[in-house]
């Protein structure tokens, strides 16, 4: 991996196709770890009254049915790593793209 100096405005990553591979294979691999644990966690510890990473009282009882917000504190970390489970994708399918467009394959399928 080429890196610059990062105090040039200019400066840039260069990254061989390897490189680009492992990145989209462990960006989706790592998305995939964090949702797992997130529903284990609530599978395991969540009694329907408040929330099992926080603690904060639920007002919706039936808030992990689908919806994108499972406890009301915005400042909860079930919910931070939520919104980055919602936004990640398109970063890294837009990494796999441009990769592709540089002939770079990598071994992750896109969901």
């Amino acid at each position: 991996m080429k890196i610059h100096n990062a105090s040039n405005e200019n400066a840039s990553v260069t990254l061989k196709p390897d490189e680009m591979a492992e990145v989209t294979t462990v960006g989706f691999n790592s998305m995939r770890i964090i949702q797992t644990l997130l529903d284990e966690i609530v599978e395991l510890h969540d009694n329907g009254e408040w929330c099992p990473m926080c603690g904060t009282y639920f007002t919706n009882t039936d808030a992990y049915n689908g919806v994108d917000e499972f406890c009301s504190n915005s400042d909860c970390i079930f919910n931070r790593a939520q919104k980055f489970l919602n936004d990640a994708p398109q970063t890294l399918h837009t990494f796999k793209l441009v990769c592709s467009d540089l002939g770079v394959e990598s071994s992750i399928d896109l969901e």
